[in-house]
């Protein structure tokens, strides 16, 4: 389960850094095409260390134009957070289940869930052996119940 959360939360952070560069790259782009050529502007992009090889005036407008792109960035990320804040605050419980009893929930499904309801039926050849199958099953429900105790 922690493993879930930490992937879901690094591609939330890679989301979140191809937003920011989707809209840095526009703005720069829109701000700066008629100050400087389109190989100008694709060089900037992989480099901001080129605007030191611009006239002054150029200079002057790549650095209008990130410091905007930046500003945009940031507005657009705040949003974004206070949405997450307004789910958040709509997703809390006052009254959460405590982990144990989620555990015991799930415990009592499990132990409802062994028996197939196929049981009544003959067993067909394309299947294993009915026996394995259910000693598999039962082996994995125990050491589950094993865990769950040592859990409380």
């Amino acid at each position: 389960m922690i493993a879930a959360i930490t992937q879901v939360r690094v591609l939330g952070g890679v989301i979140g850094v191809a937003i920011c560069q989707l809209i840095l790259t526009n703005h720069v782009n829109s701000k700066l095409a008629g100050v400087l050529d389109p190989q100008q502007i694709k060089s900037l992009l992989l480099s901001p260390n080129e605007a030191s090889r611009l006239s002054p005036n150029q200079a002057i407008a790549v650095q209008e134009a990130y410091g905007s792109g930046f500003n945009l960035q940031s507005r657009t990320m705040l949003f974004l957070a206070i949405a997450s804040l307004v789910v958040s605050l709509a997703a809390f419980k006052r009254h959460p289940k405590h982990m144990k009893d989620l555990a015991e929930d799930e415990l009592e499904l499990r132990k409802a869930d062994t028996v197939p309801n196929s049981i009544a039926s003959p067993p067909s050849k394309s299947l294993r052996s009915f026996a394995d199958v259910n000693a598999s099953h039962v082996s994995m429900d125990n050491t589950y119940e094993m865990h769950v105790r040592e859990m409380m």
